[in-house]
């Protein structure tokens, strides 16, 4: 679940505009290099463009292949009266950025934002209700809140999300690189890994890590003055599994919400999403269904992020089915996708997205 894409490289943006203390004036905006090339790694090179002579993308993989970009939930939500998501400026942002990609000609002629989904999000806790129900009398056009009775999946209320749609991941990722690659001549691609982002600091002037579960790797390999990476960086890493889903027959009911309380399912929308799974929809409805939370102790990620159909299926049936009572019935599991993303200490705001300087690093690795 994508709270907002776009919102990912304006804190980065944010943080960046402070760097006059680290960089010479002489220099200062002239090279940077952004390693990780998915949501975040291309906001950020999209908004820092106007700041710097050359901006250098290294990742691996082409723009919407690999990573936790790629096999994200699809689900682009805002968040208002959250005050760690800025939600209401978040969506805003995003769809700002998938009009612009759209204006300019999606790939194969396929839009990537289908606002047609309904987004249900069921209340589970006493604060969440408090929080939800403040910001559905604050923004009565983005919010629906209705009570309801506790024996429904242990929730006591539903929240419905006007303001919400569908995002095919892959290919916004690949056409928000077409759009900077066209657009902005400063802008380069480099597929290939980058092995140790402290020699990189030695070619730029700013090194910026948006890659994800790669940064523990990274530091893994080789760590600024030989710190352990805990140290460095307080993260973890967590494989994410979707399951995807499809109707027994075809005379079954369509679902056109997105439900969330934890886990999620969602209507996926995109045939290119089947493709990635090797299936075809020939009249059947697909959902997908995750995530799981599978902390790793290694940095392999390369070896952790493959999916496990078995495995998934264990740890997320039993709250699926809560969540949408058709499913046990009216559809059967017949794949799976993983992801690794790494992720942040929870603070009373939530968990915060990272954006900052290396701790003990070099003074221009961010």
């Amino acid at each position: 679940i994508i709270p907002s894409m776009q919102s990912r490289g304006s804190s980065l943006l944010f943080v960046f505009l402070q760097l006059s203390d680290s960089i010479p004036a002489a220099r200062k905006l002239s090279t940077i290099a952004i390693v990780g090339g998915g949501f975040s790694g291309l906001a950020t090179a999209y908004n820092l463009e106007q700041y710097a002579e050359d901006i250098t993308i290294y990742d691996i993989s082409k723009p919407g292949i690999g990573g936790a970009s790629a096999v994200s939930a699809d689900a682009s939500i805002c968040t208002p009266g959250k005050s760690n998501m800025e939600g209401l400026e978040g969506f805003a942002a995003t769809m700002k950025i998938i009009e612009k990609l759209e204006a300019n000609g999606p790939l194969e002629s396929s839009r990537i934002f289908n606002p047609s989904i309904e987004l249900v999000r069921l209340i589970d806790t006493e604060n969440d209700f408090k929080n939800w129900q403040r910001a559905a009398r604050k923004y009565p056009d983005w919010l629906t809140f209705t009570p309801i009775p506790s024996s429904v999946v242990n929730t006591t209320a539903r929240v419905v999300i006007k303001m919400a749609g569908i995002v095919d991941c892959p290919r916004y990722v690949e056409a928000f690189w077409k759009m900077i690659d066209t657009s902005h001549q400063s802008v380069h691609w480099r597929a290939e890994a980058v092995e140790d982002p402290v020699k990189l600091c030695q070619q730029y002037d700013v090194v910026i890590l948006c890659c994800g579960a790669s940064i523990p790797q990274l530091f893994s390999r080789s760590t600024p003055n030989n710190q352990p990476c805990n140290q460095m960086l307080d993260v973890k890493l967590v494989r994410g599994q979707n399951i995807v889903f499809r109707t027994k027959s075809h005379n079954a009911p369509d679902i056109k919400e997105a439900v969330i309380c934890g886990d999620y399912i969602v209507p996926k929308t995109f045939n290119s999403h089947l493709n990635e799974f090797g299936l075809q929809s020939n009249g059947e409805q697909y959902l997908l269904g995750g995530a799981t939370h599978e902390y790793l102790d290694s940095y392999d990620v390369q070896r952790d992020d493959r999916p496990d159909l078995a495995v998934a299926s264990q740890l997320l049936l039993p709250q699926l089915n809560k969540l949408q009572p058709l499913l046990a019935d009216q559809y059967q599991a017949v794949a799976a996708n993983a992801g690794v993303r790494v992720v942040t200490p929870r603070t009373h705001f939530g968990k915060l997205p990272m954006a900052g300087r290396v701790v003990g690093g070099p003074r221009n690795l961010w």
